[in-house]
């Protein structure tokens, strides 16, 4: 996860050489991801799968916060560990999928917005879930907002805002900061 920060955080950096010398503003938002150009088409077309998929993930809710406890706890509840940690990851791929698919890689936002929600609504999954839904888009508007209003009429990248906003959260939490 260390290296993950690093990386979203010199990429931030490589971003805004570019921008400072002027490079090709299509091959910088391409290789940063953002809303810019992001239609509603587009997310109409995606919205029923990542609706599908964060309804089956709050049905399972109770099972992952098992899972979140140990694997002995898990079996001792009865839960097929192997099978449900296999259709967990199938859900979490769609979800992941779809977002990129639609805006991009876009660093920090699963990091830190699921320590987050777990510090306003506690450690049981089905608020976790929504809250995390909620709070993530309130944290991509705020840095969606900076980045187009910081340097007009220009955009600034939206992972170089994220990265300078989330870097040092992201320090704070490996630190052993915002416990739930």
């Amino acid at each position: 996860l260390a290296g993950a920060a690093v990386s979203a955080f010199l990429t931030a950096i490589a971003s805004a050489v570019s921008i400072l010398f002027k490079t090709s503003k299509e091959m910088n938002m391409w290789t940063s991801g953002g809303l810019v150009g992001t239609t509603f088409h587009e997310v109409a077309l995606i919205a029923p799968v990542i609706l599908l998929a964060l309804v089956v993930s709050l049905f399972f809710s109770k099972q992952i916060g098992i899972l979140t406890m140990s694997d002995e706890v898990a079996v001792g509840l009865g839960i097929s560990i192997q099978r449900m940690r296999l259709l967990l990851f199938f859900f979490v791929a769609i979800l992941t999928g779809a977002s990129v698919a639609l805006i991009g890689e876009i660093a920090f936002v699963g990091l830190i917005v699921p320590h987050f929600a777990r510090f306003i609504v506690g450690a049981n999954y089905k608020y976790i879930l929504p809250m995390s839904a909620l709070v993530g888009a309130l944290f991509l508007l705020i840095a969606d907002t900076l980045s187009r209003t910081l340097n007009p009429p220009f955009e600034i990248p939206i992972v170089a805002i994220l990265s300078v906003i989330g870097l040092p959260f992201f320090i704070y939490i490996v630190r052993g900061g915002l416990k739930g």
